[in-house]
């Protein structure tokens, strides 16, 4: 409950700096911090700590379902009108979910260590696709395929996860201290949303399709990859991972590449508190 309200200040005191003259060079900065310093080291750290041996048994679905979505999600998108960043980005926010921060807790919450365990393998199966062939596939709704192709392998959240998985691997752990340092990306990550959202970007149109892309069509082909290759006990928890709401660095992302960052931070706001209502009822059931 702590940390909820902690999120809530940063986005609020986003918000506060979005009317400010210092906007501009203040959401530069602090972006070029996160995506080059701030979320790396988060990525690293936290992924770092985990028990990799266990993921590899039933990261395939995972990965599966994430490199078969983003391409449903890219071709979908390039049949729709509308500017090349906003499309770019709108891929972006349908096709990839945050698995980690709210994930993992929720997985735990409501499904216990299974829970945890397959939130464990999404974030890691979302992260490896999205900083990768997801970069590429955003920047190809603007930049030729070369250009596209070299923005996605200079991306350094990438590496961070390549490094954090060899180091997982070899059992090397990271001090607490930089561990717990690590976090201040989190809510440096919902400050940016708060500082690039902007209602002259709100579009329920285009927030309709955002969330036809995330919530049903996701869960869906989830469901089915779910029954072919996961046990019953799993696949519930599984599919529950799908419903997640657009990952907060996605804002960070369109920032960096120069694409539509008032509708990832307006996407991301308004999915992710449609969902965390959604599952505060739901909790009521189960």
């Amino acid at each position: 409950m702590i940390q909820l309200i902690e999120l809530i200040a940063a986005f609020i005191i986003g918000i506060a700096f979005s009317k400010s003259k210092f906007r501009e060079p203040v959401k530069k900065y602090v972006n070029k911090y996160l995506i080059w310093f701030g979320l790396p080291l988060l990525v690293f750290v936290s992924i770092s700590r985990g028990e990799t041996t266990e993921i590899v048994n039933v990261a395939g679905a995972a990965l599966l379902l994430i490199i078969l979505f983003s391409l449903i999600s890219y071709f979908a998108v390039s049949l729709l009108k509308g500017e090349p960043k906003r499309k770019a980005t709108l891929f972006m926010t349908g096709a990839f979910g945050n698995n980690g921060y709210l994930g993992i807790p929720l997985g735990l919450a409501f499904f216990g260590p299974t829970g945890a365990f397959l939130a464990s393998i999404f974030s890691m199966a979302n992260g490896i696709i999205h900083y990768s062939f997801g970069i590429f596939l955003a920047n190809r709704f603007v930049h030729e395929k070369k250009a596209a192709l070299r923005k996605a392998l200079t991306f350094p959240l990438f590496y961070a996860f390549l490094a954090a998985l060899a180091l997982s691997f070899f059992g090397i752990t990271i001090p607490e201290p930089i561990y717990n340092f690590s976090f201040t990306a989190t809510y440096l990550a919902v400050f940016i949303i708060g500082i690039s959202i902007s209602m002259k970007s709100f579009s329920i149109p285009d927030i309709a399709k955002t969330a036809s892309l995330k919530f049903l069509a996701l869960p869906v082909i989830g469901a089915v990859l779910a029954f072919l290759f996961i046990g019953p006990d799993e696949r519930l928890p599984f599919v529950f991972q799908c419903f997640m709401p657009p990952a907060l660095v996605n804002t960070s992302i369109s920032l960096e590449y120069g694409l539509d960052s008032e509708y990832a931070a307006a996407a991301t706001s308004i999915l992710t508190a449609v969902f965390l209502a959604v599952v505060f009822a739901l909790s009521f059931f189960i």
